[in-house]
C-alpha cells in the first residue's frame, strides 16, 4: 500500500516504483508543484512500473484540488483496467469525473464518493447508464456543509441504467414538493396514475431490478436551513421515500410501490429515509408490509425505521415487533436527533 500522508519529492517517487511491479491497489501520491505535465509524467512513470494497478484512492485533496494529478492516473492506465475509485472531498463543477471514466467504463465495478462536497446529477447519471460492471456505486454528502450532491429522480430514472449486478447502492435524492407530501386528492389509486407518481414508480421499479443488492443506502435530501416542530434541524432520518415500503391496494384506492423490491431477496441492510413515523397518512406501514418483508427478504440483518424526540422512550410498533421476532439476527435501529443510540434485534 502507498499512503499519501506525507509530501515525497517527485524524483525519489517515480525512481521508487519500479520495485514494485505487482502492485495493484494504492492511494494517489501527493506531489509537490504546480506544473500539469510534470504530473502527468509521474502518472505516467509510476502506472508503467505497475501494470497489474486496479484500485485508487484519492483522498488527500490539498495539494490536487483540481484533480489533474488523479485524472492523469485514470489517464495513464491501459483502457479498461481501473476497477475501484475511491474519492474523498469530491468536488466539481462540469462533468469532470465523466471524461476522467471515459477509459475505463467497461471494467469499473466500484465508485465511493466519500464526504462529497459536489457532483453534477448529469455526472451520476452518465456513470449509471455507462458503467455496466459496477457492483459499488456510493455517494455521501459531505457532513457539516451544504454539499450539493443531491440528485433529482426524474435524473436517475432517464435511461435504465447499464449494470444490473450491483451489491451496494448508497444514494440522496430529491423529492420534488408534490412527490414529498402529495395532497389528498392526489394519493388514491387510478388509471392511468396520477403524474407526480411516475418518476417514483420508474425509480423504485429500478431499484427492484438489482436482484444482487445487499446493502441499500437511500436518503431524502433536506434543507439545510429546515427546521421540525421541535426546533431540531431536520435530516434525511426524518424523511422518508414515499409509498416505497407500502402495498398498493387498488381495491382501498391505496397507492404504494414495495411490491417492486420482491426480487432483492439478497438484501441484508436497509438504510436511510425509511422513518415509520413521517409517512403520510395512506401510506402508513402495517402489518401487511412487516408480513411482505419476512416472506420476501429473508436475509435482511438491518434496517432503519424510526426517529424520536431525545425525551421520547423508543417503543416498537406490533408489526415492527414482529418482524424482529421472525428474522433472525434482524436489527432495527432507531434514531434520536443526533447519533443512533438504540438497537432492537
Amino acid at each position: 500500500m502507498v499512503h499519501s500522508d506525507t509530501r515525497v519529492d517527485p524524483d525519489v517517487l517515480t525512481s521508487l516504483f519500479k520495485f514494485f511491479p505487482e502492485l495493484t491497489s494504492m492511494d494517489i501520491p501527493t506531489v509537490v508543484g504546480d506544473d500539469p505535465d510534470f504530473r502527468f509524467r509521474v502518472a505516467e512513470v509510476i502506472v508503467s512500473a505497475c501494470p497489474k494497478l486496479k484500485s485508487l484512492r484519492k483522498r488527500d485533496i490539498m495539494e490536487d484540488e483540481e484533480k489533474e494529478l488523479a485524472f492523469a492516473f485514470l489517464d495513464s492506465m491501459k483502457k479498461d483496467t481501473l476497477e475501484s475509485l475511491e474519492f474523498a472531498w469530491y468536488s466539481e463543477e462540469t462533468e469532470e469525473i465523466s471524461w476522467a471514466l471515459v477509459h475505463h467504463i467497461k471494467s469499473v465495478r466500484s465508485l465511493v464518493f466519500e464526504e462529497c462536497r459536489e457532483i453534477s446529477d448529469a455526472s451520476v447519471s452518465w456513470m449509471l447508464r455507462r458503467c455496466p460492471t459496477l457492483e459499488t456505486f456510493k455517494i455521501s454528502p459531505a457532513f457539516g456543509l451544504d454539499a450539493e450532491v443531491v440528485l433529482p429522480l426524474g435524473s436517475l430514472t432517464k435511461q435504465t441504467w447499464a449494470s444490473n449486478k450491483f451489491q451496494e447502492l448508497q444514494l440522496c435524492v430529491h423529492l420534488d414538493e408534490v412527490q414529498e407530501l402529495p395532497g389528498e386528492k392526489e394519493l388514491f389509486f387510478s388509471d392511468p396514475m396520477p403524474h407526480w407518481t411516475i418518476d417514483l414508480e420508474r425509480f423504485y421499479r429500478q431499484i427492484g431490478a438489482l436482484t444482487q443488492l445487499r446493502v441499500l443506502d437511500l436518503k431524502v435530501s433536506v434543507d439545510s436551513n429546515a427546521r421540525g416542530p421541535d426546533g431540531y434541524y431536520l435530516a434525511y432520518k426524518d424523511k422518508s421515500l414515499t409509498g416505497m415500503l407500502t402495498l398498493e391496494d387498488r381495491n382501498a384506492g391505496r397507492l404504494g410501490w414495495l411490491r417492486l423490491l420482491e426480487d432483492l431477496k439478497n438484501l441484508e441492510e436497509f438504510h436511510g429515509s425509511f422513518n415509520v413515523d413521517a409517512m403520510q397518512a395512506r401510506f402508513e406501514f402495517g402489518q401487511r408490509e412487516a408480513d411482505w418483508i419476512v416472506d420476501h427478504w429473508p436475509k435482511l440483518k438491518f434496517i432503519e425505521l424510526y426517529t424520536k424526540p431525545e425525551d421520547t422512550a423508543f417503543a416498537l410498533s406490533p408489526p415492527v415487533l414482529s418482524m424482529v421476532t421472525r428474522l433472525p439476527g434482524l436489527n432495527v435501529c432507531g434514531a434520536f436527533s443526533g447519533a443512533y443510540v438504540q438497537r432492537w434485534g
